[in-house]
Formats: C-alpha cells, structure tokens, sequence
C-alpha cells in the first residue's frame, strides 16, 4: 500500500532500490538542494533489514513535474509539501525522519515546524538531518558569505560566480544546456535569498548539523547556529571531507553515518 501511494503521488519519487513496504519501520523524507530533485537521492539505500524507506521529494518546475510553475516561496513550498506527502504522514504510519541538503536544509526546517505545531493532526518527526546551509536564524542576505544575489545576476555572471561557489562541472559547459537550466536555477535562488523563517521555536525533535569541511558556503559557526532550533542536549553538527556537494562526493560515508544514526531511532531502539 505505502510503494503504491508513493507511485501515485507526484510529490515522491521513489528510486529503483527500495525497501519492501511490509519491512518498513522508518520513513526518511529526503529534500533536494536548489537545482536538483528527487534523482539526487535515488541511489540512497539501506540494508533491508534496517527498515528505513527513503522518500525523495520532487519540487513542482523539477524534472518530472517541469510543466509545473516553480514556487516563489519557501514557506509556502513546505506548506504544500505537508499537504501533497500527508498520506506519508499519519498517525499509526511508520515514524518519519526528515532529510534536507542546501536548500533542501531549510525547507525540511519548514516541514517540520509545521508537523511540530499545536494543533497538527499529522507525525511530528523524530529527527532533522540539516546538510549544507547555514541555520534558518542566519537566513538574511547580510548572513551570506559572499555579495551576489544569484536570481538577479546576468547569464554570464550568474555561471561565472555558480562555477566559483560549487566548483567547474563539466557536464555545464555547453551553452545551449545553460540557457536551459537557468531560469529553474534562478527561480530556486530567488528561494533561498528571499527566505525568511516562519518560526525560530525550537523544535521537539534533535536536530544534527551536516557540513563539507571545504564548503565556502557557511562557516563553523553558521552551521553550529543550528543548535538555536533544537531542543536542549539534542544537537550535534557532523563534518565530512568536502565542499558543498559533499553529500556526493562523500555518499558512502554519509549514508554509514545516516545508517548508525537511524538505528538509534527505529521504533524498538528508543
């Protein structure tokens, strides 16, 4: 039932390795950074044993729903993720841990205040895994490590300062796949640099920090930062070797830590 809801269900796009729904114990709910989609979670697995059922969320204007207008509005977005995922999300349905990277960090922070809400019928999560970015409180455009306001820059500019923040990407070179990739890129920019936080209220689930030890993108003390939303002694930040798409370059080690991390959460652990 869970895999056939998932199929039908345009907000998740699960990938070709998945646990089978009888065995599932946990739901880890996977939100993509800026520019990418559900894809960049579908080689995500765990041994089938551990139970956990890897749920990408694909964005409207994204890949398989690109005939969809983009959202303009990152709090916005999240309400409707909570409404497009609430099948995932009831009582009694296995407990859910959210997952986000980049920009995907900040939205997952917007699922889950909405799920901790007074007054939510749907599961508040266990945990929030926030990889890549700065913590919501640091939000501002005065927070950002360099000046460039992404959505508003000029075509060449835009991939000449791109190129410099996350590095030379072959598979970009060509000029025609530019043009094609940046009006969706710029519209998911214009989320980040207009992002404001609808709440700072600590949630009531930890919350660990995720970094690449080389990514330009925030500091030690913007990621640390996230300890202002979590609950008193359920924080921690984790660094790996990398730049800002260390979630890529370092998968193997990301998912073993994920691995070690959710079997404390499984339901029998707790």
């Amino acid at each position: 039932m869970a895999a056939s809801t998932a199929q039908r269900n345009a907000w998740v796009l699960t990938g070709p390795r998945q646990c089978p729904p009888p065995m599932v114990r946990l739901r880890l709910v996977c939100f993509p950074m800026a520019g990418s989609g559900a894809c960049m979670y579908h080689d995500w697995a765990f041994p089938i044993s551990l139970g956990v059922e890897v749920l990408p969320i694909e964005l409207p204007g994204t890949n398989s729903r690109l005939k969809e207008p983009k959202a303009t509005c990152l709090r916005a977005l999240a309400q409707d993720v909570v409404q497009g995922i609430a099948a995932h999300l009831q009582p009694g349905h296995p407990p859910v841990v959210l997952w986000g990277h980049s920009m995907g960090a900040w939205l997952a922070y917007e699922v889950a205040q909405l799920l901790s809400a007074p007054g939510s019928s749907l599961q508040r999560p266990l945990h929030l895994f926030a990889s890549g970015n700065r913590a919501p409180s640091l939000a501002g455009l005065e927070h950002n490590p360099d000046s460039h306001v992404m959505h508003r820059l000029e075509a060449a500019e835009f991939w000449r300062v791109y190129t410099q923040r996350y590095g030379a990407n072959p598979d970009l070179e060509s000029r025609a796949l530019r043009a094609y990739l940046l009006p969706g890129l710029q519209a998911d920019f214009k989320l980040v640099e207009t992002y404001t936080p609808s709440s700072l209220r600590p949630l009531d689930c930890g919350v660990i920090a995720l970094g690449g030890m080389s990514d330009p993108r925030y500091s030690p003390g913007q990621l640390e930062a996230w300890a202002g939303v979590a609950p008193p002694s359920r924080f921690s930040v984790q660094w790996f070797e990398g730049g800002h798409l260390f979630v890529r370059e370092q998968t193997a080690a990301v998912l073993e830590f994920l691995e070690g991390k959710l079997r404390h959460l499984l339901p029998d652990s707790r």
